[in-house]
Order: C-alpha cells, then sequence, then structure tokens
C-alpha cells in the first residue's frame, strides 16, 4: 500500500499542478478574450462609424445630385422660354417682313396690280433719271412722271400695271 498511496499522492500533485496551469491558462485566456472582445467592440464602433459616413456621402451626393438635377432642369426650362420667346420674335419678324416685301416693290421693272404690287401710295428716294407710269390694260401710259429726286405714286385699283426705272425701291405709305 505504501506504493499505492505514493502513487496517489503523486497523482493528485500532478492534477493539482495541471488544475493550477489549467486555472491560470484560464485566466490568461480570459485576459486574451476581454481583450479581444474589446478590439472587437472598437472595430464594431469602427465599422458602424464609416458605415455612418458612407450613409452620410450618399445622402450628400444624392443632395448634389438632386441640386444638379434641379439646376438643370431649371436650366432647360430657361432654354425653353428663350426659345419660345425666339420663336414668336422670328414669327413677329417674318410676317413683318412678308408685310414689307408686300408693301415694297424694286425700283427697276413692270409690276402687274393686284399681283405684284396693291393699290395705295408708295413712295421711293427717287434717284438720277428715276422714272414710273401707270398703266392700263393696253400697256398704255396714262400718268408718269421722269426725276432726280424723291418720288411719289398712287396706284389705283383700276390700274393694270405700273413701270418704273432707274429708282430705288418703293414702300407703300398707306
Amino acid at each position: 500500500m505504501i506504493l499505492g498511496v505514493a502513487f496517489a499522492g503523486s497523482g493528485e500533485g500532478d492534477l493539482r499542478t495541471q488544475l493550477t496551469a489549467a486555472q491560470t491558462e484560464s485566466k490568461t485566456l480570459e485576459k486574451q478574450v476581454d481583450a479581444t472582445s474589446g478590439q472587437v467592440a472598437s472595430l464594431n464602433e469602427d465599422v458602424a462609424k464609416a458605415n455612418a459616413d458612407v450613409a452620410a456621402a450618399k445622402k450628400e451626393a444624392g443632395d448634389a445630385k438632386g441640386a444638379a438635377l434641379a439646376d438643370l432642369e431649371a436650366e432647360t426650362d430657361k432654354i425653353a422660354a428663350e426659345r419660345a420667346a425666339l420663336e414668336a420674335r422670328a414669327k413677329e419678324v417674318g410676317v413683318a417682313e412678308a408685310e414689307a416685301a408686300a408693301n415694297t416693290f424694286e425700283g427697276n421693272g413692270v409690276f402687274v396690280v393686284g399681283d405684284d404690287i396693291q393699290p395705295g401710295t408708295y413712295k421711293s428716294d427717287g434717284g438720277s433719271g428715276c422714272y414710273w407710269g401707270r398703266q392700263d390694260r393696253n400697256n398704255e401710259t396714262f400718268a408718269n412722271a421722269l426725276g432726280d429726286g424723291p418720288t411719289v405714286i398712287t396706284i389705283q385699283k383700276s390700274d393694270f400695271a405700273v413701270k418704273v426705272a432707274r429708282c430705288a425701291p418703293y414702300t407703300k405709305t398707306r
């Protein structure tokens, strides 16, 4: 039995040593787990802050994109309004040009009343040797003038044509 006690005694000592070593290792591991948990918590905070920064950046980018889009839409609306105004002005100018063309004729040529020109009173700055003549349906001149200065012609509905030569363009005054 002495051997058994010695064996039992020596086994118990080894177990105690192993238990003490295991407890020491367990405390060391607990400290490491606590330190690692602290690091994980810190990293989780960093990740949360980074996610918040990303969300803020996305919002800011979205706000900037929205603002840029709003600016583009406003500029597009402005351009559309300017275009509409220009188109309206072009139409007005076109009407005015058409009216001016209808109320103007060149200072050289024969112009048929009702087709090429309309009845009314026309004025020209004239020219050197400016001639005008009102004609009937038989191409007979029944009224005419020759001069070097400004000239005025009153064309009647009953006139067939007007012949002009060496004159500045004529513009209808009434």
